[in-house]
């Protein structure tokens, strides 16, 4: 009966198996009740700290307790048998690996934002100047220079503002295409959205910005000297304003330099992840899951008899193979790259305590697995169907178990203890295969043990299967098949194996994506801060121009002359950009694969692309410098 609906935003917490959880049902916990065993383990414990009580605390006693019961019931814990007790954040556990990289982007946010706020301060340093004699006049009538500084700031408060509803606008906009996208790579993502403390948040940060970044022009426009502006013309003087206006310029055209290598080093780190040998094959792979039910009363639930399990597992393989549509099936206990599953053993001969045995991850799978996954076999053989219950068990190692345990002993016919009993039956080692990367594209393959379904069938198994069929067809018939086998037992979290590598690697890729177009973003409004600054030095410098035209300057050498100036910035800017990369991509060493921080492809590259920019900035006035004609402007100046 269900009693009770949970909102829509609601998600189980921690990391359920494979799939989020729809459904929830009630433990009978009284003694003697269906799940009073102590040999019932597969629970997570949820608790709420007391006030005041440190992690640190909780695991200490919480390991009194684990001892107490231990001493309690030495038959459900012996001595050796590895059951431990921790406590770990949830906060933790929910957010994942994506701690660090909201971190980066949150860094990737900033720095746009300070060019942007560099930008615009720059443009209004250019617009002071433009507008200097007007200053001038305004101080000579006995305007104040506290007068001078307000009307700066707010004018350029209100910019900020504007800016900033503008921006909420569009935020409000596009949220929810945002956290849409986001959702396929990030947990919880859907739960991104734009409410009353974001715009809050956004217009302080607008506020804020106006008013630091406009404090600048306005005290060097209220330190105009009125007899100068007035004597000269008001044509203006390089001076201070024009040296924070180029500083301005090369912090922005840095701070990009900086983003970009950012977004160099992760897009080279990804191509490297993404091409690395993941030792299968995932083309045409289709994945759906299930979990059997784990029955504790011995007179309750089929599946608690393994030869079930077997039969369940096998009837469903024999009607995908039977699909017309689906070329080849196969399964397996825990899926590369979704779960992992460690083990201890101990090879034949050695005397080691189960603590101190070492540990391998543990897979059990059909016999067919390894061809529909594209896993090559190195030695011996794989499983076949008369490895069933009924003979010695045998046992499948990768070559990363044989060059770690084999001790230049041929591996063929080795036998070890799987788990931590001392007096658990021997496997024999029957065949070698590839290297499979199970845990992430960015580890290793680790020792692998597989051990055949027919002797140790657990209850919960994905099935994989090639078809050539568009996804979600065939996941429905892989669906109505486990139905048609037993309509109480679901498959969930089906998938192309595709979309798994890709789970696997989302928060690579959100980085990589998002900071890729902070750091483009950055560099266009550098550019255009190049741009606005030569153009007013052009126009600030027409005069001169004209009579450099008029004595016989061609204007090839003129654009020439305008185009050092800009690049002479662009440059500047560049190297400091490349020495701050260089430091400031350390928070990025965590998330690189197989790229060092002073990538030289991604440095020449960056430093290219950087003054290309720069280049395309000054180009434009460059042109127009060239295109002046000297007698009018001498004419208007005159």
């Amino acid at each position: 009966e269900v009693v009770g609906v949970m909102p829509r935003s609601f998600h189980h917490p921690g990391r359920p198996l494979g799939a989020d959880i729809d459904m929830w049902g009630t433990m009978d916990l009284q003694p003697g009740g269906r799940w009073f065993f102590r040999n019932f383990r597969p629970l997570q414990l949820f608790a709420r700290l007391s006030e005041g009580v440190t992690m640190e605390g909780a695991r200490a006693e919480l390991a009194v307790v684990a001892d107490g019961l231990r001493a309690e019931y030495p038959q459900s814990y012996p001595d050796g048998s590895g059951w431990l007790t921790g406590v770990e954040s949830l906060r933790s556990e929910i957010i994942g690996d994506m701690e660090p990289v909201l971190f980066i982007l949150f860094g990737a946010v900033g720095f746009v934002l300070l060019v942007a706020c560099a930008n615009v301060s720059a443009l209004l340093m250019t617009r002071g100047a433009a507008r200097s004699r007007q200053t001038a006049l305004r101080l000579a009538v006995g305007g104040s220079r506290g007068d001078i500084i307000r009307f700066q700031l707010a004018e350029s408060l209100v910019l900020s503002v504007v800016g900033g509803v503008v921006a909420s606008l569009v935020a409000l906009a596009t949220t929810s295409l945002l956290s849409n996208f986001a959702a396929q790579y990030m947990p919880r993502a859907e739960l991104i959205g734009f409410d009353a403390w974001v715009l809050v948040f956004g217009m302080l940060v607008a506020a804020v910005a106006g008013l630091i970044f406009g404090m600048a022009p306005a005290i060097i426009a209220s330190l105009t000297s009125p007899m100068s502006l007035l004597s000269d013309g008001a044509r203006g003087s390089a001076g201070s304003g024009g040296r924070l206006r180029d500083g301005m310029v090369v912090a922005e055209v840095a701070v990009s330099v900086m983003l970009i290598v950012a977004s160099g080093l992760l897009i080279r780190s990804f191509d490297k992840l993404m091409s690395v040998d993941m030792g299968f094959d995932a083309t045409d792979i289709n994945v759906a899951q299930t979990y059997l039910p784990v029955q504790i009363d011995p007179n309750e639930g089929v599946y608690r008899a393994m030869p079930n399990r077997v039969m369940f597992f096998s009837e469903v393989l024999r009607r995908l193979e039977d699909e017309a549509t689906i070329s080849a099936a196969a399964g397996i206990s825990h899926l590369p790259l979704r779960e992992t599953n460690g083990v201890r053993f101990v090879v034949e001969g050695l005397e080691l305590e189960p603590n101190a045995r070492p540990n391998a991850e543990y897979r059990v799978t059909t016999p067919t697995y390894f061809e529909v996954m594209g896993i090559p076999i190195l030695d011996g053989r794989t499983f076949t169907t008369f490895d069933d219950a009924d003979v010695s068990f045998v046992a499948v190692v990768n070559q990363a178990w044989v060059d770690r345990h084999a001790d230049d002993r041929k591996p063929i016919g080795m036998r070890m203890r799987i788990g931590n009993n001392s007096n658990g039956p021997l496997w024999e080692i029957v065949g070698v295969v590839g290297n499979v990367r199970l845990q992430s594209l960015d580890i290793g393959p680790r020792e692998t043990i597989y051990a055949s379904y027919l002797q140790a069938a657990g209850h919960n198994m994905t099935f994989v299967f090639k078809s050539d069929l568009e996804g979600a067809n065939v996941l429905e018939k892989a669906r109505l098949i486990v139905q048609q086998t037993d309509p109480d037992q679901p498959a969930f979290a089906m998938a192309p194996m595709d979309d798994v590598v890709a789970e696997s690697v989302a928060e690579r890729q959100v980085l990589v994506w998002m900071v890729s177009l902070f750091g483009a973003l950055a560099l266009m409004l550098a550019g255009l801060g190049v741009f606005g600054v030569v153009s007013f030095r052009v126009r600030q410098r027409s005069r001169e121009i004209g009579i450099r035209m008029a004595l016989g300057a061609r204007p090839g050498s003129v654009a020439r002359l305008i185009l050092r100036d800009g690049l002479r910035r662009g440059i500047v800017g560049a190297v400091v950009g490349l020495v701050g990369a260089m430091f400031a991509t350390r928070v990025l060493e965590s998330m690189l694969f197989n790229v060092g921080r002073f990538d030289p492809i991604v440095l020449v590259v960056v430093a290219f692309i950087s003054l290309g920019v720069v280049a395309l900035g000054t180009f434009i006035p460059a042109r127009r410098a060239a295109a002046l004609d000297p007698f009018v402007v001498l004419r208007a100046d005159g």
